[in-house]
């Protein structure tokens, strides 16, 4: 994928416009997608729908996107109104076109908002060719209806430590609210748009205001233009990004105004895009899975009595080689819960997802390291000491400074038997004390420091405990 900026133009950035850093266009090898269908026009009042900003109109635009699809292919119109619905699922050789004076705008009630069983966004496509959002109408998320302004933002990653921030115990501290936000939510819906293993797909002109979390997503796309769209998020709302391409090819971006509360433009890749199965092609639904079982239910219950060991090592097992790395985390917190017994035939996978990172979500995957260097270290097997060492270069560099005298201490248990990797923290004490590329130099020294006091440590210490190997 090539990328070209263009200094003429104004990219705008997470806190609005930034002049001078030009705008993005992702420019590929396909040709313009073609617009949708044929000649064949359904205008949605015409089935049922009712612009008065209050109606709920899912099912009468489902019911004309359906009709178009069926005749053929054509163009769903949206007239001059206010149409409240929840999840669209938009179909093959459909345009949906708002006419000016148009908005379809989300509901504000989070049950309106499940497909399949699965909470989705307000547009939702899954392996569908030839496809079009246009016109000159707006497209509102309605973000509003599921943030309260008065209250902080809970920070949710199971495992996040404030230590890890450069700001330490004083970041984002609870019962305080910052005026640029990010501000509180219980529940929200999904991706305002998302579109998964779609081909041929245009998004051209439209307003798209107040997403409740990303405003696009499109993933294991191919030939896609988005032009000249607006996007005008609350700043205030976390996640309220832009336009996320995930292993997508032949994409392009042009012309558009955009401003959001995070990433505004994000390119990434979760490795197999494809999936584990083709009813979940980008491995969401595990991830959400991952989220709900492991950081939810299992770590919160007073007790696992009834859990089926098997069937819960099993669910670890495919878990750790999920393509997030934020997911991995989430299903590492059981770790502390499950006796040595319970984790033994485990221990391999658990050395595997510290030594191999994955695809994605590297940014919030030190929990899985960590909690599985602890289990290692807790049971005194031999290759923790190793993979404990190399993560301290290893790591992730953001908030490094923070986290690297925890990544020591979990030597601690090891004793004298650390010894033997004294040679490596050395190498390693001596490369912070040079400097790390595009990393201050002050932390680099904190890291230099934090590591000569633990090879001081590990030099006095007396006991040897009995090592177990894995290979």
């Amino acid at each position: 994928m090539n990328i070209r900026f263009i200094p003429s133009l104004r990219w705008f950035g997470s806190r609005g416009p930034m002049p001078g850093l030009g705008t993005v266009l992702l420019l590929c090898l396909a040709g313009l997608p073609l617009k949708a269908g044929s000649s064949s026009r359904h205008v949605i009042t015409e089935f049922g729908a009712k612009g008065d900003g209050r109606t709920l109109n899912t099912a009468a635009i489902n019911r004309a996107i359906q009709a178009c699809h069926d005749t053929g292919g054509g163009v769903v119109v949206v007239p001059p109104g206010t149409f409240i619905a929840g999840t669209l699922r938009l179909l093959s050789h459909v345009e949906l076109h708002l006419e000016a004076g148009a908005t379809l705008k989300g509901s504000t009630n989070l049950g309106d908002y499940q497909l399949d069983g699965v909470r989705r966004g307000l547009i939702f496509a899954r392996e569908a060719t030839d496809l079009a959002l246009t016109g000159m109408g707006t497209i509102d998320g309605n973000s509003d209806a599921f943030f309260d302004p008065t209250r902080m933002h809970v920070l949710r990653n199971p495992g996040f430590d404030r230590r890890f921030t450069r700001q330490g115990e004083a970041y984002l501290p609870p019962d305080t609210l910052f005026p640029a936000g990010p501000i509180y939510y219980e529940q929200r819906p999904g991706t305002l748009v998302q579109m998964f293993r779609c081909e041929r797909v245009v998004v051209d002109s439209l307003r798209f205001l107040n997403p409740p979390e990303w405003t696009f997503r499109f993933g294991d796309c191919d030939d896609v233009l988005v032009h000249g769209v607006t996007i005008r998020a609350n700043l205030k709302v976390p996640n309220s990004d832009g336009i996320h391409l995930t292993t997508s090819r032949n994409v392009r971006i042009s012309d558009c105004n955009l401003s959001c509360g995070d990433d505004t433009i994000a390119i990434t890749g979760f490795g197999d895009e494809t999936g584990p199965s083709p009813e979940d092609p980008h491995g969401m639904e595990q991830r959400f899975i991952s989220s709900a079982i492991f950081s939810k239910m299992l770590t919160s219950a007073k007790s696992l009595e009834g859990v089926d060991r098997d069937q819960l090592r099993t669910a670890i097992a495919r878990g750790l080689k999920n393509q997030d790395g934020h997911a991995r985390s989430e299903i590492s917190a059981i770790y502390r819960r499950l006796s040595y017994d319970e984790l033994e035939p485990l221990l391999p996978a658990v050395l595997e997802a510290i030594e191999k990172p994955a695809p994605s979500g590297e940014m919030f995957a030190d929990g899985v390291r960590l909690n599985g260097l602890k289990v290692l270290a807790a049971h005194h097997v031999e290759e923790g000491m190793q993979a404990c060492a190399d993560y301290l270069r290893t790591q992730n560099p953001w908030a490094s400074e923070n986290r690297t005298p925890e990544i020591l201490e979990v030597l601690r248990p090891y004793g004298a038997q650390a010894q033997r990797i004294l040679p490596h923290l050395r190498e390693t004490a001596a490369m912070f004390d040079q400097g790390e590329k595009n990393f201050p130099q002050p932390l680099s020294a904190r890291k230099a420091k934090a590591v000569r006091e633990a090879i001081e440590r590990i030099e006095a210490a007396q006991e040897r405990p009995d090592l177990k190997r894995l290979k």
